[in-house]
């Protein structure tokens, strides 16, 4: 059943890009990018499945349907950005939904045009909307999407270095935590703390990096930062750690403020991981 199973998604694929190729010639901006939206749980699910298995058709796929989507709308669209305010909920959460998953999809394919596209959603909802219409500590209703709007805004800050987004998490949090729940409360450890930071330094093009860093993307962790840093692409996009480079691909591990020394080989990090954590108690 598998091969008929794949090549039912294939199809599904196909049509998708062709639904969404179709939309950038009749429709609104606005329309555009609710619809272009409807591809981010299968960007996010075949991001997460690459992370987890490390078989390179998930990445594909994945960056099929971001490429789909990214082809239907554009973030900087002067249309998109000079539309009315009706029906902004629904694009509002078209964007964060679309940048949760571009953002999913970054820090497994270590693409920087992924993490501008992300940054793009991210800056629609900041530049257009003031935090009270994105945030509503009444709406219980929205409070799911809320959640993952502020744990998006952050991680996207820790990703890019740019503190406009975590002050969005922050203010937001804010806001949201007037109502005391206790999923609400729970945001701040995770605001005030860095994520767990795995860094690949090493040429893309070199077959061992490969397997390094899609060790660094199995290790398990719902608060994690997994980056590849080559040299030849320029300076580090969050240079907030300065790493060595070595003539073969290290990997470093860097965690409450504490950075491993190189590991050189992919069944040494969750080991360095395990001491750095039990180093910290």
């Amino acid at each position: 059943m598998r091969k008929p199973f794949l090549l039912f998604v294939s199809l599904c694929s196909v049509c998708l890009y062709s639904s969404l190729a179709a939309l950038a010639q009749g429709f609104s901006a606005p329309q555009r990018l609710v619809s272009a939206a409807k591809t981010a749980p299968l960007i996010t699910q075949n991001a997460t499945l690459y992370a987890a298995s490390g078989d390179e058709k998930y990445l594909r796929e994945a960056q099929f349907f971001a490429k789909s989507a990214l082809a239907a709308v554009s973030f900087s669209d002067v249309e998109l950005r000079a539309a009315p305010a009706s029906g902004m909920a629904a694009e509002l959460e078209a964007s964060r939904a679309l940048g949760v998953s571009l953002l999913q999809l970054y820090s497994v394919s270590a693409d920087r045009q992924d993490l501008k596209a992300a940054e793009g959603a991210a800056d629609y909802i900041l530049d257009y909307q003031p935090i009270e219409q994105v945030i509503s500590a009444a709406a219980d209703a929205q409070m799911a999407a809320n959640i993952e709007l502020v744990r998006f805004m952050n991680l996207l800050g820790r990703y890019s270095g740019k503190a406009t987004y975590r002050d969005f998490a922050q203010r937001a949090f804010e806001l949201l935590a007037k109502g005391r729940r206790a999923d609400v409360l729970a945001l701040e450890a995770e605001l005030r703390s860095e994520p767990l930071h795995i860094t690949v330094v090493g040429h893309k093009d070199d077959p061992a990096a490969l397997p390094i860093f899609k060790e660094a993307l199995k290790y398990p962790a719902t608060y994690k930062r997994t980056e590849w840093w080559d040299k030849r692409e320029g300076a580090m996009l969050n240079p907030d750690v300065d790493y060595p480079e070595f003539a073969k691909a290290a990997a470093f591990v860097c965690t409450n403020k504490r950075c491993s020394l190189p590991i050189f080989s992919a069944e040494r990090i969750p080991v360095t991981i395990k001491m750095l954590s039990e180093d910290q108690k």
